[in-house]
């Protein structure tokens, strides 16, 4: 396979090796991901086949623009108001499932929520662009070593993947991820749990004192280092922290 210059001819050949339920690397904000049609089971199967990734881990759906993401998952007024700030951004948001969410089971591990973010990267909005659908797309490289930020780093773990080379990620990291469960008029008073933040350098520690500004009842996670868990939305991390997390590995 190959590194592909990000052309209209190589994104539209890589929309249609997703269509065909191949898997291909594209570029995001945050990191390269390891993307297949989110409909297709088998597809989604592959990914975690290729990740050697447990699939008791869910996987995040990738949208091209929150009224995309509306269809999909069932968003309270606080996920609006989060999407509708900082999206497209690097910010996940687990909400529960539509009831006709056409997006593969495996992908929520068979848990009634699925995870969705909108990337600003113009190569990965240009490929959802041409999918017209939502793509999964966990970071491109096997589980438990660091995610890519170049092109070249999928190539020399994932070396018979096409990659989309959209340069290097401006961010570097993986998305900050807020759940947001229940649908009650109560939200503020502690139903959205802050599961990850990104990064400092990176300005997502300035997005965080943001949601506290949106959502003053915000929970915050506390610090916990060298020790993975599975957390309240079936999302296997480590070190989490409440401003400035450890480098996660994915």
């Amino acid at each position: 396979m190959a590194v592909l210059p990000a052309t209209a001819a190589n994104i539209s050949r890589c929309a249609q090796t997703l269509r065909d339920g191949g898997l291909i690397a594209m570029p995001t904000e945050t990191v390269y991901g390891l993307a297949a049609d989110a409909a297709n089971a088998r597809a989604v199967a592959a990914i975690f086949e290729t990740k050697a990734r447990p699939q008791i881990n869910p996987l995040i759906c990738h949208v091209a623009s929150p009224a995309q993401a509306f269809d999909l998952g069932q968003f309270d007024a606080h996920a609006r108001r989060l999407a509708e700030t900082f999206w497209p951004g690097p910010l996940t948001l687990v909400v529960p499932r539509g009831a006709s969410c056409p997006v593969s089971d495996l992908a929520s591990a068979g848990l009634p929520t699925l995870a969705l973010r909108c990337p600003d990267h113009h190569v990965a909005q240009a490929l959802l662009g041409e999918m017209r659908g939502p793509l999964v797309a966990p970071s491109a490289n096997p589980s438990g070593r660091l995610s890519p930020s170049e092109a070249a780093h999928v190539a020399a773990h994932l070396p018979d993947i096409d990659v989309l080379d959209g340069g290097i990620c401006a961010v570097g990291l993986e998305s900050t991820i807020i759940g947001c469960l229940d649908a009650a008029p109560t939200l503020l008073s502690g139903q959205h749990h802050l599961l990850m933040l990104g990064p400092p350098g990176c300005g997502k520690t300035m997005l965080a004192s943001r949601f506290v500004d949106l959502l003053p009842k915000l929970k915050l996670n506390q610090a916990i280092e060298s020790t993975k868990l599975f957390n309240a939305y079936g999302y296997q991390t480590s070190g989490l922290i409440e401003k400035a997390p450890l480098r996660k590995p994915h």
